[in-house]
């Protein structure tokens, strides 16, 4: 929900969903706009009379409504105003808590490799507001923003979000842009859709079939371009959201070393091993976005660890001398046929 938003677009941004051939009446709407630092596109069916039509301003206003709420890049945000609150308690909306709550039990399951609470950390090493590569911190600040972190430093107590230092600053970027999209999915089943695809800042979720009656179909990309735009798999969406995680496009190097925007929270430092990319298939798109963050944070081994225990639907894409070696867990569906033109 911000410029590292748009620049971590996962293996996704080149989406390459079945194109949409409508016949027997159906209606096709295509709506796309920038909001959350990033762009959305949702692509809808419809037969004419069965739903109300559907405008760009109707999505625009549900994803403006979430960047209110959790953006880092508006200082008169929510989660800005409570990370400027002192220790101790604010009011905030319902989203927020759903997202925080979903935040907080993730970093459980996730043994702390997901962590809400990174936020100073992320300034730190150069991929906050200011977005500027630092010199290497200094050990002492690193390991007092390291202990002024932690999501066992926030909880939620009724309508309260509370935290048990001043400092503790929440970042929300690694699991909003999913929660946006299952919004913007609910808000299209209410007006009457069944047959949808919605895609922010690369995740994306895909309900009923598209124009040619097939579940929508897209491609999952490696993760370096120079490499050449191969397929490493392929998947239908139809009831499902798919997220990746990639720590390839958002990077610096200083002094010969490569520094990712992921940060592990058990370090405070940004992620050194060889996994490049995790992409996980959900029914929730806001648990996808978010164990695919844990999951390459986790790192090669500790992540497929993570993903068979959770029973996830996780690809995991891990650097093998000039290529990538792809893994996939117990869960990700059967080989499926590569999207036609």
């Amino acid at each position: 929900m911000s410029r590292l938003a748009t620049l971590r677009r996962s293996l996704l941004a080149g989406l390459l969903a079945a194109a949409v051939g409508c016949s027997g009446g159906l209606r096709q709407y295509d709506l796309h706009g920038a909001s959350m630092g990033t762009s959305w596109r949702v692509t809808v069916l419809t037969e004419p009379g069965t739903a109300e039509p559907l405008q760009a301003a109707q999505v625009q206003a549900i994803l403006d409504r979430i960047e209110q709420r959790m953006s880092n890049w508006r200082a008169d945000s929510e989660i800005s105003r409570f990370n400027r609150h002192p220790a101790g308690c604010m009011a905030v909306s319902v989203p927020t808590r759903e997202v925080v709550r979903a935040s907080l039990d993730l970093s459980e399951r996730s043994g702390g490799y997901f962590d809400p609470t990174l936020s100073a950390l992320i300034d730190l090493w150069g991929f906050g507001v200011d977005a500027a590569p630092p010199a290497p911190p200094a050990e002492p600040l690193l390991q007092r923003l390291r202990a002024q972190s932690g999501y066992r430093n926030i909880a939620l107590r009724g309508e309260r979000l509370c935290k048990a230092q001043g400092p503790v600053a929440l970042n929300l970027s690694a699991i909003a842009k999913g929660y946006a999209v299952d919004r913007v999915a609910a808000a299209l089943r209410q007006l009457g859709y069944r047959r949808f695809l919605v895609e922010v800042g690369g995740e994306l979720y895909g309900q009923g079939r598209n124009g040619r009656g097939e579940p929508w179909q897209i491609g999952i990309e490696q993760p370096q371009a120079r490499l050449g735009r191969n397929l490493l798999a392929t998947v239908r969406l139809d009831g499902r959201g798919v997220a990746t995680s990639g720590d390839y496009r958002n990077y610096y190097e200083l002094d010969g070393k490569r520094y990712s925007h992921l940060i592990d929270p058990l370090s405070g430092r940004p992620v050194r091993h060889q996994a490049a990319a995790v992409t996980v298939l959900h029914a929730s798109t806001m648990l996808a976005d978010g164990w695919a963050t844990a999951l390459l944070v986790a790192g090669p081994e500790k992540g497929r660890e993570l993903a068979q225990r959770e029973n996830l639907a996780a690809l995991m894409a891990v650097r093998d001398g000039d290529g990538f070696a792809v893994w996939k867990s117990p869960a990700w569906p059967p080989a499926e046929p590569a999207p036609t033109n």
